[in-house]
């Protein structure tokens, strides 16, 4: 069956060709929602995320202040994304960002998700500019301390926050913080 589908050359053209517009337009969705923000991204070539510089938005230069930022956006903005320190990176403040976990109903939908999520991603940022909470802006060159002994996350009770992200339906993650 699947030789089948491979040698129909007229449907692997229509099948990629449909795919790369999906992947181009959700690509854009997602730059223009963290744009919105000032958040400047890294794409990778030939892959299906990118990385997100969220710096700024520290509110401390470490990894601890990583994971106060993850914990903010995911109860602020119901946005799971993947810190940077799980993928060994050296600097604070990285995201690593997937653009092609949404389920899309249409075509024409494939914006919706990341436009909901610019929205809150906008509101969130005013809310927490006119609170005054953000960190200072941190230069790449600045040197970072890791602390071996760090928890996971910046509070004593982490056990929901793992049970969160262990989850693997993310909606169900969603309904459990909102419970």
């Amino acid at each position: 069956m699947l030789s089948k589908v491979f040698s129909d050359e007229e449907w692997l053209d229509n099948f990629v060709t449909v795919v790369r517009r999906r992947l181009t337009k959700a690509h854009k969705s997602i730059v223009g929602a963290l744009k919105a923000i000032d958040v400047p991204v890294f794409e990778g070539q030939g892959t299906l995320m990118l990385w997100a510089d969220f710096r700024n938005f520290l509110p401390e230069k470490s990894f601890r202040g990583e994971d106060i930022l993850w914990e903010e956006m995911f109860t602020e903005c119901k946005w799971l994304i993947t810190r940077g320190q799980q993928y060994l990176c050296t600097e604070p403040g990285w995201f690593r960002v997937m653009f092609t976990s949404q389920e899309w109903v249409s075509e024409e939908q494939i914006s919706a998700p990341f436009d909901a999520l610019k929205e809150r991603l906008i509101q969130w940022k005013l809310k927490r500019d006119a609170k005054s909470i953000g960190a200072a802006p941190i230069s790449p060159s600045s040197p970072v301390q890791l602390n071996n002994n760090q928890s996971h996350f910046c509070h004593d009770d982490d056990d929901d926050l793992e049970e969160y992200e262990q989850c693997s339906d993310l909606i169900n993650a969603y309904t459990m913080i909102e419970a």
